[in-house]
């Protein structure tokens, strides 16, 4: 080994083996994610023929467990140990993917039932999400959370390079619905990693007088809205991923139908773009501490929503390019944003509240993003597939103007994480009956010498 490499692993979450499980099934859950991500919808617009309302329908029941449950699975998660909810989430996941394939063979697959699979793998994603963020400040150092958070970024980067032209092929040669079986194996994969994991998870702390969860609900709402840094980024991540989901829900249909590609192209197409995501998951610590993490964020969203714009441009014989090269901007931009906002948002945030802040955010961020596969859709159906991923790409131009016009665009570093008493103030404030003895303080958890691990998705 070099010096230059002993130097840049010395103290890192190289040497951390419970961290190295949960980074090496979290990859492969990323790769099988990738296939599915892939051959789910084009099971619905090559073998179903759906129109383009049915896939935005698609993509709304996907979306929906973000507008409906993601409030009281974030209070419900800071009640219970984690490492079981991303256990019991994983396994919900294989499980109802294989419905997929068993009916296609059985010859009963159809758009219900995607819609309902897709309901059931979208609720089992969020909370494994909510849980996986939720869990990551508890086992590793809060110093250490942009190199963890980096490191799992570069394994869902790796996995959106390799798995989209892996889903392609796959589609091109056993259908899309045989294809998604690698999905569920890659996650009983993940199931056992966890499993593995021997670094003891204490048992949230109960107070005397818990409050109830619609209490800690209206806590995590107030976190978010009484903070016009968490404000700022909550209603940025709201609009882009708004005009996102409208772009999705018509994707498929544009590259398919209208510039005539099959699978195999299509799933190159990524896998050329995703590229991007490589140096974006390498760099967001660099370019966060270079610029200044407001700067950032400003800049990081701002290139997404340029580059989102050369999709709608593409045109028969010139598409496969300006698929690639707009691909490849929302590759790079997209993970340079989700690291540092991800990170400033767990490092200021104390332990207990952590799950029900990640599901405001989820809920304020991302609940909207049903409701734009929907309009996506129907505006599709109603104007055309082109012209509705033309409006969705000008509509996410419009998100950077969150940051810019709030104090994020002056922030240099994370503030200081909140006290002990800043946390009771907010909690008096939602009504919730909080006690000091429900948090530990993050210098408390160093003390008691506990190694941290597991994995974020932004």
């Amino acid at each position: 080994m070099t010096a230059w490499l002993r130097r840049a692993t010395r103290g890192s979450l190289w040497h951390h083996g419970d961290f190295r499980k949960v980074w090496l099934g979290e990859t492969v859950s990323q790769l099988g994610g990738q296939v599915t991500y892939l051959a789910f919808p084009l099971a619905g617009a090559l073998l179903l023929h759906a129109t383009p309302t049915e896939m935005g329908l698609l993509g709304a029941f996907g979306l929906l467990p973000y507008l409906v449950i993601s409030l009281p699975a974030g209070g419900w998660i800071d009640r219970v140990r984690r490492r079981p909810v991303l256990v019991a989430s994983a396994l919900t996941i294989a499980l109802s993917l294989l419905v997929v394939p068993l009916a296609y063979v059985a010859g009963f697959l159809s758009m219900p039932l995607l819609y309902l699979v897709a309901l059931v793998t979208g609720t089992g994603g969020l909370v494994y999400d909510m849980a996986a963020q939720a869990y990551l400040p508890t086992l590793i150092d809060r110093e250490q959370l942009v190199e963890g958070n980096s490191k799992l970024e570069l394994s869902r980067s790796a996995a959106q390079v390799v798995g989209p032209g892996l889903g392609g092929a796959l589609v091109a040669l056993i259908t899309a619905p045989l294809a998604i079986l690698v999905d569920s194996i890659a996650l009983l994969f993940t199931t056992a990693m966890l499993l593995f994991v021997r670094t003891p998870e204490p048992a949230p702390r109960r107070a005397d007088r818990r409050p109830g969860l619609w209490r800690e609900i209206r806590e995590g709402l107030h976190l978010v809205f009484r903070n016009p840094i968490l404000l700022s980024i909550a209603a940025t991540m709201a609009t882009y991923f708004f005009f996102d989901s409208m772009a999705q829900a018509v994707y498929i249909l544009y590259v398919t139908r209208d510039l005539g590609l099959g699978a195999g192209e299509i799933g190159l197409i990524l896998a050329l773009g995703n590229l991007g995501f490589l140096p974006g998951a390498l760099l967001a610590g660099r370019i966060g501490r270079r610029l200044g993490v407001g700067p950032t964020l400003i800049l990081s969203i701002g290139v997404c929503s340029v580059f989102g714009l050369l999709a709608p441009l593409a045109v028969p014989g010139f598409a496969f390019p300006m698929l690639v090269l707009s691909r490849l901007g929302v590759a790079f931009g997209l993970p340079v944003f989700m690291i540092n906002q991800i990170s400033l948002r767990q490092s200021i945030t104390p332990d207990r509240l952590l799950g029900r802040l990640t599901g405001t955010m989820k809920f304020v961020a991302i609940g909207v993003a049903p409701i734009g596969a929907f309009v996506g859709g129907a505006l599709g159906s109603g104007i055309g597939v082109h012209a509705s991923l033309a409006l969705s790409a000008l509509g996410a131009m419009t998100a950077v103007t969150w940051l810019v016009l709030s104090p994020v665009r002056r922030l240099r570093a994370a503030p200081a994480p909140w006290r002990e008493d800043q946390a009771l103030a907010i909690a008096a404030e939602a009504g919730a009956e909080a006690a000091p003895e429900t948090h530990r303080a993050p210098v408390e958890l160093r003390s008691q010498g506990r190694a941290k691990t597991d994995s974020a998705v932004p």
